[in-house]
């Protein structure tokens, strides 16, 4: 993917530039602080599939709250996204480790498949990667129905 070019012009001077450097290094530091590392279990609250609000791209978008650890009722969110065949294959592996039969998997039904797993307790690795934030589906640890919940989540929508 090709980089885009930064704007200078946004900036009166280097000294400016330098100064918000400064501020927005501090500021994704701070954001990612305090993020949990580590193996937890959360319920996966939402699921669907939509475009990124930046980009415009399309992603399957997960909230999951973790039901374990130190950071427990933290809501996580996790994006898969779907514009390149190496990300493609990244989120099908997520969802094959989410019980999903790839083989059965269309996008047609896709949007409805991802909604399924609302509701469901899954362990997830989180870590920090640099300036990049992962999380890893691992396993799922309780596997619910359609208009049911995991103990500690909150019932699937019904389509």
């Amino acid at each position: 993917m090709p980089e885009e070019s930064f704007d200078s012009t946004l900036f009166a001077d280097q000294a400016e530039r330098d100064e918000l450097g400064a501020i927005f290094n501090a500021g994704k530091k701070n954001a990612l602080e305090g993020k949990p590392e580590g193996t937890f279990q959360a319920i996966i609250e939402k699921a669907d599939v939509g475009k990124a609000t930046s980009s415009g791209r399309l992603q399957i978008e997960y909230n999951l709250k973790l039901v374990t650890g130190p950071a427990k009722d933290t809501v996580l969110q996790k994006y898969d996204g779907l514009q390149s065949e190496k990300s493609v294959e990244i989120a099908m592996s997520q969802l094959e480790r989410l019980g999903v039969d790839l083989k059965k998997l269309t996008p047609d039904n896709l949007r409805a498949t991802v909604k399924l797993l609302e509701g469901q307790m899954v362990q997830i690795n989180c870590k920090q990667n640099g300036e990049f934030y992962n999380i890893y589906f691992q396993k799922v640890i309780k596997k619910v129905q359609p208009g049911t919940t995991a103990p500690g989540g909150s019932a699937p929508k019904k389509f």
